[in-house]
């Protein structure tokens, strides 16, 4: 369904406050799960599993201070996520395009409840480091895509 302008900006709203909210309490309550709810459905559940399960990780570059978090999970290497992105191929295919709040992936909203609550590991690593994990996540992203293209080329019917 479309959303209007006046509807996208309440619930940009009501999300941001709902954030603001549990990073005060540093806590999720209850009323808060259901606000969430009704903004990001079963994205909110599944981002609660990889919260729950401790599997996000702040990496901060050093002596920049860079950061960017990692979600670790059922894929062989962690997606690597921002506010604004996220390297989940969910992120890519389905979820770019979208405005207002449904437009974050199950990674990123596991990140902003981290990040509100304060439960997240961190890692400091060099500015070198940071700069390869980027491009090793970026060479990983191209790759998939060349596979992709690939068996586009083989069956123009695969996904």
């Amino acid at each position: 369904r479309t959303e209007t302008p006046a509807r996208q900006i309440l619930m940009e709203d009501v999300d941001e406050e709902t954030f603001r909210k549990i990073k005060t309490q540093q806590d999720v309550r209850d009323e808060d799960l259901l606000t969430l709810y009704f903004f990001f459905g079963n994205d909110l559940v599944k981002a609660l599993d990889i919260y729950d399960a401790d599997l996000v990780t702040k990496t901060i570059a050093m002596p920049s201070k860079r950061e960017i978090f990692n979600v670790s999970g059922s894929a062989t290497f962690p997606y690597l996520v921002t506010k604004n992105w996220c390297s989940c191929p969910a992120f890519g295919n389905h979820i770019k395009g979208r405005r207002g709040a449904s437009e974050t992936c199950k990674h990123q909203l596991a990140v902003r409840l981290a990040i509100a609550t304060g439960k997240f590991k961190s890692l400091q690593i060099s500015d070198e480091e940071f700069a390869k994990e980027l491009c090793e996540d970026k060479n990983r992203c191209i790759g998939e895509l060349a596979q992709k293209f690939q068996n586009r080329l083989v069956d123009p019917s695969a996904p």
